[in-house]
């Protein structure tokens, strides 16, 4: 939302008249990345893709408390549909119970390479990870990429 807000407020302070062609001038930078696959590949510990995704993310969102909150949702939703598939619910129980679309519980336990506890620990590290950039003790530039490299490697 922050996202479609600034974009909203950049057209509104154009003083122009706003068609197709200048909204499309304005967000055709947001068609380089797909923030989902960028998680994505972080679930599936793909480094590569996650690193080339991050980047365009960064260049055109400054918002890394968004990337954060987005990244940390996606692990506690998988970590959620893991304790439940090992109850024995279905991809649709799960999706249900968790009120997530089917498709995206499916696509997040298909790529999942990751264990409960992994994924706990990388909860918890985005946790100090914005904590720390709130109280100004990490920067947000160098510091959240050297996190999210390191939770590839753990």
């Amino acid at each position: 939302m922050n996202v479609f807000t600034n974009e909203l407020n950049k057209l509104i302070n154009m003083n122009k008249h706003i068609n197709e062609e200048l909204i499309q001038a304005s967000i055709n930078h947001y068609w380089q990345f797909d923030v989902f696959q960028i998680l994505n590949a972080f679930i599936r510990g793909d480094l590569n893709s996650f690193i080339v995704g991050w980047k365009g993310y960064i260049e055109v969102n400054s918002n890394i408390f968004g990337f954060v909150a987005l990244l940390g949702g996606q692990l506690i939703t998988l970590r959620n549909a893991l304790l439940l598939r090992q109850q024995g619910y279905t991809n649709q129980d799960i999706a249900s119970r968790l009120v997530k679309n089917p498709y995206i519980i499916k696509k997040i336990l298909d790529e999942n390479k990751l264990k409960i506890s992994e994924i706990n620990d990388k909860i918890k590290v985005l946790y100090t990870l914005e904590k720390n950039i709130k109280e100004g003790i990490f920067d947000n530039k160098i510091i959240p990429e050297l996190e999210f490299i390191r939770m590839f490697c753990n």
